[in-house]
């Protein structure tokens, strides 16, 4: 093993960023980044900082518009406030408190079960995604039960047909009996997304955004 971790741009740029022993590399489109990606406008100016220390190779997002995303190969538990991608879509996910979910009509429910009250047949909402849109407010939001939700562009439960680089199965989420919730890639073209939080280690093979930029781990 070298001194010197590589990553390689899959898309986009052609170069290959080297993260040497011991000393930081901060990439961003600023011109104060130790390595630019000036051409890439969705790239903060100071978005991303990569070190590796005893031959094991980190990654720290510097609070950037868009975040450092890795791309979901095993299932994973999701985390309240979760950032998550699918194709060009961006979804925060939030487990949703019990005073969010109409407490008061609900208690009338309950109380007169003698009546039977009018509404939709549907579930319990514990869970949604929420879409983020390019302007940073809130977008529509897709609510979770007690069912698996399929995100896709055709054959999912909920379907963005626009989105080309949307699989028509391209990911899942699955409420666990024990509580929490559960995200799955379907064996999707372009992947499934989650956003990194604090110092993230990075292993041979795993694949990374920096805004449009998709890198992977070639030798660590």
């Amino acid at each position: 093993m070298g001194d010197v971790a590589r990553l390689r741009f899959v898309t986009g740029n052609t170069d290959v960023l080297e993260i040497p022993e011991g000393r930081p590399v901060v990439v961003g489109r600023g011109e104060t980044a130790d390595f630019r990606i000036a051409s890439d406008p969705s790239v903060s100016p100071k978005h991303a900082r990569f070190i590796r220390e005893q031959g094991t190779l980190y990654v720290v997002d510097l609070g950037a518009v868009n975040g450092v995303l890795v791309r979901v190969t095993e299932p994973v538990l999701l985390e309240n406030k979760d950032r998550l991608r699918f194709g060009d879509h961006i979804f925060a996910f939030e487990v949703i408190p019990w005073m969010d979910v109409a407490k008061a009509n609900i208690t009338k429910v309950l109380n007169d079960p003698t009546t039977q009250a009018i509404g939709t047949k549907g579930e319990i909402a514990k869970a949604r995604l929420v879409i983020q849109l390019d302007t940073g407010h809130r977008g529509k939001e897709y609510f979770i039960g007690d069912s698996t939700i399929v995100i896709g562009s055709g054959d999912g439960t909920h379907n963005f047909m626009s989105d080309e680089t949307i699989s028509k199965q391209h990911a899942k989420v699955t409420p666990r009996q024990q509580g929490g919730f559960v995200l799955t890639d379907l064996g999707s073209r372009h992947g499934t997304w989650r956003q990194t939080r604090g110092r993230v280690k990075l292993s041979e093979g795993q694949e990374i955004l920096i805004g449009r930029q998709r890198l992977v781990v070639e030798t660590v």
